[in-house]
């Protein structure tokens, strides 16, 4: 897919996808922190997630004269870029106005990163949307979700247990403080468009 170009003189549109697994199974699990920061946007905003064919949700919002929107692939996270990428071709969205909202178990729990682009890291979810995209350059926001990779075995079987696994109930407070940061971060890059201020802001 060619990376989609903005209609010249039209006001500049904005996607933020937040990547996760569909399914009550897979509800406050940590894989599913960039469905839960978009959630959390979307109720600060006042605005409803609404079927999108059958590849996501989406929740639409307008700040200032350019109109935004809110993205919840309902595909498996190695398929999020078949969402990601169909919305971007049909609303016709620079890539550099598509925020992706991911979870990373190489950084501490808690920690925030703004990236302007690069590889996708290991990470399924934005591996998809580089390969439908056809470039690496969109910005994106990871969120640390902190596996220990020195107190025991590292192998990607683990990795993939943990990032499946939920929050624990003693972690609730530090949860929703991480969260409500991150959705914080996100509201900021709607608000400036500005990813090297986020980066200064926030990593």
């Amino acid at each position: 897919m060619t990376a989609p170009r903005a209609k010249r003189n039209a006001p500049a549109a904005w996607l933020v996808a937040g990547l996760g697994n569909p399914g009550a199974r897979y509800d406050n699990t940590r894989h599913n922190v960039g469905f839960m920061v978009v959630d959390r946007v979307a109720r600060e905003q006042g605005v409803r997630f609404r079927p999108y064919g059958k590849l996501a949700r989406l929740a639409e919002l307008k700040k200032r004269s350019a109109i935004g929107y809110l993205l919840k692939p309902m595909v498996y996270m190695n398929r999020s870029g078949r969402a990601v990428g169909d919305l971007a071709v049909r609303k016709m969205l620079d890539t550099e106005r598509i925020l992706v909202v991911v979870d990373d178990f190489n950084l501490p729990f808690g920690k925030l990163r703004f990236r302007a682009g690069g590889s996708a890291g290991g990470h399924n979810g934005l591996a998809s949307i580089i390969a439908t995209l056809g470039t690496d350059q969109f910005p994106r926001l990871r969120c640390g979700i902190g596996l220990d990779r020195e107190s025991g075995d590292s192998s990607d079987m683990v990795a993939h247990e943990f990032v499946l696994s939920p929050f624990l109930p003693d972690e609730a407070d530090s949860v929703e403080a991480f969260i409500e940061r991150a959705a914080a971060a996100t509201r900021h890059w709607i608000e400036t468009g500005d990813i090297e201020q986020c980066m200064n802001r926030y990593n």
